[in-house]
């Protein structure tokens, strides 16, 4: 009996967590302004003590890097924009992009959290226009 409760109890730790919920953002328009001094950032929000596990952009077309654990990013005008944890969210920046990087990001990111556990695939698309500046 004491076999049959110990592998009841091991079954329920070793399977706790392992739900994963999947959340579609809707999709947000975002212009940028092409110059060297401003800089602007697209955005997964998180609540503030969940845990970030991993953080995917996709280009325009169709390439996918990581930028969190592993900042794989190819280019400098685009990055992963870091803070300390547990502030730590899917962020990305833009600083002095060419006009030609205008189009459709997906962000993707996975979440732990801090109270079921559970793991959450949230997904969103930005429709980014970058511009040159009229001033």
């Amino acid at each position: 009996m004491v076999c049959k409760v110990l592998f009841f109890v091991l079954a329920v730790w070793a399977h706790q967590g392992y739900c994963l919920t999947e959340v579609r953002l809707d999709d947000r328009n975002v212009n940028i302004i092409r110059h060297e001094h401003l800089g602007s950032s697209i955005s997964i929000p998180k609540p503030i003590f969940d845990t970030l596990r991993t953080c995917h952009i996709t280009y325009p077309d169709g390439r996918r890097f990581e930028a969190y654990p592993q900042n794989n990013l190819p280019n400098s005008e685009i990055f992963f924009k870091t803070v300390r944890k547990p502030f730590t969210s899917c962020s990305i920046g833009f600083r002095n992009p060419p006009v030609s990087f205008s189009g459709t990001y997906e962000l993707m990111d996975t979440v732990v959290s801090s109270t079921t556990n559970g793991v959450t695939l949230t997904r969103q698309r930005f429709n980014i226009r970058i511009s040159e500046p009229e001033f």
